[in-house]
């Protein structure tokens, strides 16, 4: 249930490439691209979110803005590298109870989805190699990373 707007999306386009032929073209690429950027961007709003539930269980505006604002600016990139970089701001174990509890494949597969992100959003002359169909592979159980970071923050 975690990505649903990502899976309303992507089923969205596949309609229209289908609809329309055109599966294998640039135009399945520049979809794509649209993809790999919205899918970042609600990765880090997820994540945020839950970071958020656990700061406002503390009852304190000050805390809630400052790590919230804290939390943009270190998830504008949401690698994973940088998602364990949060974690253990929190706890210095959480990272490893990540990493145990959540797939190496899964976080691989997160992590490929950030780079080909970050291929789209800096560089324009990038061809991204990936279709819908791989996409969607990648995208297999990769809501367990953000499932998993709301139960280490409970």
């Amino acid at each position: 249930m975690t990505l649903l707007k990502i899976n309303r999306e992507i089923t969205h386009f596949e309609n229209f490439l289908d609809a329309n032929a055109l599966r294998n073209t640039e135009i399945e690429n520049y979809i794509i691209r649209y993809l790999l950027i919205f899918c970042c961007a609600e990765f880090s709003e997820l994540i945020r979110e839950k970071i958020s539930n656990r700061v406002r269980a503390v009852n304190d505006t000050y805390i809630v803005h400052f790590v919230e604002k804290n939390i943009d600016m270190r998830l504008r990139n949401p690698k994973m590298e940088n998602i364990y970089k949060v974690l253990e701001q929190f706890n210095e174990g959480l990272k490893d109870e990540l990493k145990k509890n959540v797939d190496e494949r899964i976080r691989t597969n997160w992590d490929s989805i950030i780079v080909n992100r970050n291929l789209v959003a800096h560089y324009t002359q990038c061809n991204i190699s990936i279709t819908i169909t791989e996409l969607k592979s990648l995208l297999t159980d990769i809501s367990s990373v953000i499932d998993e970071i709301g139960i280490l923050l409970r």
